[in-house]
Parts: C-alpha cells; sequence; structure tokens
C-alpha cells in the first residue's frame, strides 16, 4: 500500500500506520510498566502483534500479516492466556523489580533507541523502483510447496512431537 503513486491510498497508509504505531507503543508501554494483571497485560500483548500484522499488510506483505494475525494473534495467544488462567492465584503480578534492576532496564533500553536511531538515520537504504506486482502468498506458497517442502514437513512433524510430548508431560496420573 505504501509506495503508490495515488496520493488517497498514501494518506491512508501513512494515517494507518501512524495510528497502529501510536497504539502498539502504547500498549506495549502499559504492558511492561502499567498494567499488573497478567490477562491486561496478555491482551496489551496482543494489540502490538495485531499493530505488527498491519505494519506488515502496510509494506504489501499480505502473507506474513495473514501468518502474524493466525499463529500469534489467534494461536499464541490463546495458549498465553490459557497457561495464565491454568496457573493458580497467579493473576496479579507485584512490583518485584528494585531500583537497580528498574535503571539497568532503563540504559538498555535507551542504548537499543540511540543504536536503532543511528542505523535508521545513517544506513544507505536501497529502495526498489518498482513495487513488487505479484501477492506475497503465491510466491511463498509456491515455494514451501515445492523448493521447501521437506523442511516444511519436518517443521510440522517436530510441533506435532512437541505437542504430543506437552500432552504427556501435562497429563495427570
Amino acid at each position: 500500500m505504501l509506495g503508490t503513486t495515488d496520493p488517497f491510498t498514501t494518506f491512508v497508509g501513512s494515517v494507518a500506520f501512524w495510528i497502529t504505531a501510536i497504539a502498539s507503543i502504547a500498549a506495549a508501554y502499559m504492558m511492561v510498566f502499567s498494567i499488573r494483571n497478567l490477562i491486561r497485560s496478555a491482551l496489551a500483548l496482543t494489540t502490538v502483534l495485531g499493530g505488527v500484522a498491519l505494519m506488515y499488510a502496510l509494506l504489501g506483505a499480505d502473507f506474513l500479516a495473514v501468518a502474524q494475525l493466525v499463529v500469534y494473534v489467534g494461536a499464541i495467544m490463546v495458549l498465553i492466556i490459557f497457561a495464565i488462567f491454568m496457573t493458580p492465584g497467579q493473576i496479579d503480578v507485584p512490583g518485584l523489580v528494585g531500583a537497580g534492576q528498574r535503571l539497568g532496564a532503563l540504559v538498555v533500553s535507551l542504548a537499543v533507541l540511540v543504536i536503532s536511531v543511528w542505523v535508521v538515520i545513517f544506513t544507505p537504504w536501497h529502495l526498489s523502483d518498482s513495487l513488487l506486482d505479484i501477492p506475497t502468498a503465491e510466491s511463498i506458497g509456491g515455494l514451501m510447496l515445492t523448493r521447501y517442502v521437506l523442511p516444511f514437513e519436518i517443521a510440522s512433524l517436530l510441533l506435532t512431537v512437541a505437542l504430543i510430548g506437552a500432552i504427556v508431560i501435562a497429563r495427570e496420573e
């Protein structure tokens, strides 16, 4: 969507980007600093992951956007919320972090911010002259079912084995 010559599409894409970016940053801030309830924190994480999916969609990566929604927002968040509900008495998290850890986290966060801004400003970004004219789902799907079918099947087999192992471990005797 971004990168087109249509001014209305560019305006709508830019507005969607900024609203999503601000909502994601606000949800991430609340999740880390102000929310003490794990369920609300998990729902804030859902907002952040949904924002990432919209960023993928704005960049024209339709396969990644749908995969982000299905895998992370759908499956992983359901798993996290289910795990929170299955853990007795752990819904509220008291502030156990000391002042030294907060100071260390602030220093590391500021260092990551400075390095990220430095990279964004001083990296010579190579931009393509034309937009990708085919949907990414078509090209990725074609590769997954032809050239990369063996790694795809091995990954699905490993996930199935991990799921069976989790069921065996979690089963009460």
